[in-house]
């Protein structure tokens, strides 16, 4: 039982060596928090290592968002237009005045998808470019925003899913997602807001924080749909980021162990997988032609 518990301690020292310690994540989060305030906060005439559109808002996501320094982790960013907001009800049509709206419909055939039909025209170009007819109503195309912002924010970036993909000159990956900001929590989330409320995780603030945040809509659609290329994927990144900041450290050390599992452990042996399987079926190929050729 000694042994085990030295074990225990050992292996946590090593994920704090990993993972950070409580002081240094939180020191890694609040730079993030001061690089964030700069950018949204900084005229779009200053200099800055990212082109920055007067009305466009960031936040840093991911796992270094999250407060963890992976070896080659790359950098998320949400971006927003400030000036753009879906609603998904006419009620709320009242609460705006001068932004473009655009109303959400929900997709059936595709749980976590929507498509966007536009109410108030926009007055960027970017964003009419995006814009198709679909029956009597204007709707946003998701394939046609994610190729009208792929390079809104770095000149070289690449489509990879929902983002604009590619590498910075200092050699780090980047994942820029390029969408559009709801105010209000759709109904959808409403069943876990009432499982968290029963089961006490994540508190109240964080609920709270979920309602006053809303959601965002990111420009992908489920594979295989007749709309994929309209419809758009609800994304609760900044409520799930809440989640993650509000564990407790040892919660977060777990959470990061599932990452390191994740990372360099499944990824080696799906690796591994997948190559045996294409050896066996090469195999049975040539054994197929061989008995054919006999």
């Amino acid at each position: 039982m000694e042994n085990e518990a030295n074990l225990s301690q050992e292996a946590y020292l090593l994920l704090q060596i990993e993972i950070g310690t409580p002081r240094v994540v939180d020191i890694r989060r609040q730079i993030r928090d001061i690089e964030e305030t700069i950018y949204n906060s900084a005229s779009s005439t200053v200099e800055l290592p990212f082109r920055r559109h007067p009305t466009f808002f960031r936040v840093s996501t991911g796992s270094q968002r999250e407060g963890f320094r992976f070896e080659k982790s790359d950098d998320d960013y949400l971006y927003w237009w400030t000036d753009h907001k879906v609603i998904y009800s006419p009620k709320q049509e009242n609460l705006y005045n001068k932004e473009t709206l655009i109303m959400m419909e929900y997709c059936k055939d595709s749980p976590g998808s929507v498509l966007l039909k536009v109410k108030k025209w926009s007055d960027w170009p970017i964003v009419r470019a995006s814009y198709v007819t679909l029956g009597k109503g204007t709707y946003m195309s998701s394939s046609k925003y994610r190729k009208s912002t792929l390079k809104l924010v770095v000149k070289n970036s690449q489509e990879h899913g929902p983002c604009a993909s590619g590498q910075l000159d200092n050699g780090v990956d980047f994942d820029n997602a390029h969408a559009l900001k709801c105010d209000f929590l759709p109904e959808v989330a409403s069943s876990w807001i009432k499982r968290c409320e029963t089961k006490g995780w994540p508190d109240s603030t964080v609920l709270q924080y979920a309602r006053k945040t809303g959601c965002h809509f990111v420009p992908i659609g489920r594979k295989n749909s007749p709309n994929q290329k309209y419809e758009w994927r609800i994304s609760f990144n900044l409520i799930e980021l809440k989640c993650v900041h509000s564990m407790s450290h040892v919660q977060f050390t777990c959470y990061g162990l599932f990452k390191i599992f994740l990372r360099k452990v499944f990824k080696e042996v799906g690796h591994l997988f997948d190559h045996g399987s294409e050896t066996c079926m090469e195999r049975a190929s040539r054994n197929r032609k061989s008995k054919e050729q006999d």
